[in-house]
């Protein structure tokens, strides 16, 4: 006779394999959506006046999947300075530009300026808070 004990917990094992790899991680193959736009401020060389501000044409952004470290998809903005990112899956994205470092400006090093969101639902759009780099 077997075991009831072995085999309930024999079950409950494959069950909890079978359950966790449906589950998506963060990442391509959903439903959902981001937006956003990007900002420009064109300042001097050691921040000290404000030059011009203006919507990023042309400008990169990196979409980051959940705790990855590294970017998984990029976007050039329009003309508006506006992103888009389609078919997500749920969970929490790191979308950046790079940006002029107006704590160091003497740096020839551009630093993330990022903003996260998180897309809990399928068939949603979410709108991503501005992002402003400086030139």
């Amino acid at each position: 006779m077997k075991n009831p004990l072995k085999t309930g917990l024999a079950l409950l094992a494959t069950a909890t394999i079978f359950f966790s790899s449906c589950q998506k991680e963060e990442g391509p193959g959903g439903s959902s959506t981001i937006v956003g736009r990007v900002w420009v401020e064109d300042w001097n060389s050691n921040f000290s006046k404000l030059n011009d501000s203006y919507w990023a044409q042309e400008e990169r952004v990196y979409l980051i999947y959940g705790s990855d470290t590294i970017y998984s998809k990029d976007f050039r903005t329009d003309d508006a300075g506006c992103y888009k990112f389609d078919y997500l899956t749920k969970g929490n994205y790191t979308i950046y530009a790079l940006s002029k470092d107006k704590d160091n400006p003497t740096s020839p090093m551009k630093v993330r300026s990022a903003v996260t969101v998180k897309i809990d639902k399928n068939k949603q759009t979410v709108k991503a808070p501005q992002i402003t780099i400086y030139d």
